[in-house]
């Protein structure tokens, strides 16, 4: 039986033993097609039969396109159950034999009220033409193919096209933890009137394999390059990797590659800002090339050799290759023989000389004592190779090989996320950013690299009772100490969709329910650690968005806010303070739509002012609700070429610059009315500044007292002083090493009423204030109150203080 449950979204405990387990990806799909032309898209459908089940249902399949568009046929293919079809199926009955079982009649209908349609697009409902049944296993899963096959009209544009997918028995088209979307995005265009923008990428390095490009007119998603002779490149195999894309806009865009090494992102391979180009109807300027350089030969015929142990292991490494007639030469790690620059990094190094120009390859041996040693490169028929040009420098090809970490076998730990909604929820009293609601189908949910992100399984949250902390356990399998990312993400109900759109008067856009974590500049991270028996990670707990209880410009106040950056070296990438004009763009989603700016995107504010002395200022008045994060990058307005500079940050580039704004704690930790960053120094192309993280920050002030006294030897914490106290008591402590510290304050029940913290703080004697207000920045009551001081593993102490009004 074609069954189906969500990749996209979550798998519980529960729907697995309710139905089964059901994953979908699009696995092809073109990034282009001409008008009047045909092309298809296949998804990929991996199947678990439930073994409680005992019933058959039939498979849905929704579709999201242009209403001029055609449908040629929907198939599959499946190696467990043969080929088959899926039938139009529009707003008839999918079930006849089965009344109420689900929603009968009218899906397209149903998908339109729960994913509706973008201008010009409509959903159309297919139902599979059999039930089968399956023997499906988590071992041994059924794998279906589904393949559309689409006929295009005559419109140029770029599309999103989704796909949706569940069974017969659904009873709401929007519970999306038993259906599953998809999408992909698709330009049409005519080639005899488009203009199409053809990128090239000279490879010179010789050591990419699957290059291909991305940028803005894609948004950012990825298109194919070439190096076969076809579709635009003009030599096969030359290095010269060739991609086209329309453009149906006049514009500035942006565009890069990567080598597509099976990665998540892949390899990055622009080095600097992107390369920008120019479109004004027909004409293109700018820069549509790219060139990674060759590597150097360190002196005439003499190529540098690195071999990088990864197990850590060996201790006798030797060079061999056709340069020397596959005769060894002795590596070095000793920081000084031939090229080695760091002792003992198990980085090898060996620089071979009167190397003939050519074609040449090489390898490497540990010498046990054998006659032929222990051959170091994996892979029986491919050996590392390189060029080396007539000049006796240019240098192609690898030069550098890596013996990967021993892998061992998988471990698995239950790692328990949590996550703080205070700030969040919309619930009576809440002054915050009140966009979610349980009580409107809302959830948030773990997205990471463990469970397919966006097609995640097993994601939602629940809400710890009495509290506004949401907690998730996931089983993650992986290598000791690996990494993974993750991210919380909002997934918002068409209700709450709805809410957003009347507060703010714009529909946000489709990504506004995911997180960007200020202080990881993005996603945040994890190690898995070793296997210590306990097979349990806990997380420490975060605030979406980094958005901690008290760190929202509540609804009702306002704050002016100056942003100034110099532009003093900014001359040497054109910028003219003469005729040119400085633009700030604001890249953070929650500002731009609370702010009414746009419903997320970012957006360019034009008009900073020249202060003459080389610095630009811009002020801008903000209304609450907003966090305290600020995402923005700085540009410029080039008349001379009517293009527009920015600085790199954001997107592709890196993350742009962060800072935040804080209350006054002169000013018993009230937002101010006016604020002002400090200047940002220097326009960068590179990746720019973000203000280190400290949630303490906010508010609460830590001073250094004895700056120039002698280190204290002991680990000390004082009585608070005064105490009893009203409203504002101080905490001193000594620390003899550097240290995490942090110090929490608890009522007499056991509550935690505020949390400070500070990572890797020197050594020294330190005073902290605390105004008697908790997270939420609201006054605490009159009582006794617990200070814990900790410092890292080495030191804790717990004291008794009195707030009395």
């Amino acid at each position: 039986m074609l069954k189906y449950l969500p990749k996209y979204i979550v798998l519980t405990s529960i729907i697995l033993l309710f139905i089964g387990c059901l994953e979908m990806e699009i696995i092809d799909q073109p990034m282009t097609a001409q008008i009047a032309s045909s092309f298809i898209a296949t998804t990929e459908i991996i199947f678990t039969q439930d073994p409680d089940a005992d019933y058959d249902r039939r498979m849905l399949f929704g579709i999201n396109k242009p209403t001029g568009w055609i449908i040629n046929s929907v198939t599959y293919l499946s190696p467990e159950h043969g080929e088959g079809i899926f039938e139009y199926l529009g707003n008839e009955q999918d079930e006849p034999d089965c009344v109420d079982c689900g929603i009968d009649t009218g899906w397209e209908n149903e998908l339109e009220g729960s994913y509706p349609s973008p201008t010009g697009l409509h959903w159309q409902m297919f139902v599979s033409d059999k039930d089968t049944i399956s023997t499906s296993n988590e071992e041994d899963p059924d794998t279906f193919h589904v393949t559309i096959n689409y006929t295009v009209d005559y419109a140029e544009s770029s599309y999103m096209l989704r796909y949706f997918t569940a069974f017969t028995d659904l009873n709401d088209a929007g519970d999306q933890e038993k259906s599953a979307l998809d999408s992909a995005s698709i330009a049409i265009y005519n080639p005899a009137s488009t203009t199409v923008a053809t990128l090239t990428i000279t490879d010179h390095s010789w050591l990419n394999e699957n290059i291909k490009m991305k940028g803005s007119m894609s948004d950012w998603f990825l298109f194919a390059a070439n190096d076969d002779g076809v579709d635009g490149d003009i030599e096969a195999g030359d290095h010269v990797w060739t991609g086209q894309y329309p453009i149906f806009d006049d514009g500035v865009y942006e565009w890069g590659a990567i080598e597509d090494d099976g990665s998540e992102y892949g390899i990055w391979l622009i080095d600097g800002p992107n390369p920008q180009f120019v479109v004004e109807g027909s004409t293109i300027t700018g820069v549509t090339d790219y060139i990674i350089p060759p590597d150097s030969a360190v002196y005439p015929g003499a190529v540098k050799f690195t071999v990088t142990d990864g197990t850590q292991e060996y201790v006798a490494i030797e060079w061999k290759g056709t340069p020397t007639d596959w005769n060894t030469v002795p590596m070095y790690d000793d920081g000084s023989t031939s090229g080695d620059e760091v002792a003992g990094d198990h980085i090898w190094t060996v620089i071979i000389d009167n190397i003939v120009p050519g074609d040449h390859e090489w390898g490497a041996i540990e010498n046990d004592g054998t006659d032929n040693g222990i051959w170091l490169i994996d892979g029986a028929w491919e050996n590392p190779s390189f060029n080396l040009e007539s000049d006796m420098f240019t240098l192609h090809g690898q030069t550098d090989y890596v013996i990967p970490e021993p892998g061992g076998e998988d471990i698995t730990k239950t790692v328990l996320f949590s996550v703080d909604m205070t700030e969040w929820l919309d619930e009576a009293g809440n002054l915050g950013m009140s966009i979610f609601s349980i009580g409107r189908s809302d959830s948030v949910q773990v997205r990471g690299s463990f469970n397919n992100w966006g097609n995640c399984t097993e994601c939602t949250m629940t809400r710890t009772p009495g509290t506004n902390i949401f907690s998730h356990a996931i089983n993650v399998t992986a290598q000791p100490n690996s990494e993974h990312e993750w991210a919380y993400y909002l997934h918002l109900s068409q209700a709450s969709l709805d809410s957003i759109a009347t507060r703010f008067d714009v529909q946000p856009v489709d990504w506004i329910g995911w997180e960007t974590s200020p202080q990881n500049a993005g996603n945040r991270n994890f190690n898995l650690g070793e296997d210590d028996g306990t097979n349990l990670l806990e997380l420490p707990i975060h605030s979406f968005y980094d958005v901690f209880p008290g760190a929202v410009l509540e609804q009702g106040n306002s704050m002016d806010v100056t942003f100034s950056i110099d532009m003093s070296d900014a001359t040497s990438m054109g910028f003219n303070a003469i005729e040119d004009s400085v633009f700030l763009r604001t890249g953070d989603k929650w500002l731009n739509l609370t702010q009414g700016y746009s419903d997320g995107a970012d957006v360019n504010f034009y008009g900073a002012v020249n202060n003459n002395d080389g610095t630009y200022s811009l002020d801008l008045t903000f209304h609450g609700p907003l966090p305290w994060s600020i995402y923005y990058k700085w540009g410029f307005k080039d008349v001379s070429f009517g293009t527009e500079i920015q600085e790199e940050g954001g997107g592709l580039g890196g993350a742009p610059r962060i800072r935040y704004f804080h209350r006054n704690i002169d000013d018993n930790c009230n937002w101010p009315s006016s604020f002002a960053f400090p200047l940002d120094e220097t326009f960068s192309p590179d990746p720019t500044f973000q203000e280190p993280w400290d949630s303490s920050a906010i508010c609460m002030e830590l001073m250094d007292i004895e700056k120039d006294l002698p280190l204290p030897q002991r680990f000390y914490v004082s009585n608070n002083y005064p105490n009893p106290f009203n409203p504002t008591t101080q905490i001193k402590f000594s620390m003899p090493m550097e240290s995490d510290m942090s110090l929490k304050i608890y009522s007499i029940a056991g509550a935690e009423v505020y949390s400070y913290t500070k990572k890797s703080l020197q050594a020294g004697t330190y005073l902290v204030d605390w105004n008697g207000r908790n997270m939420n920045n609201a006054p605490v009551a009159s009582g006794v109150y617990f200070y814990e001081f900790r410092a890292g593993k080495e030191f804790h102490i717990t004291k008794k203080m009195t707030l009395l009004k």
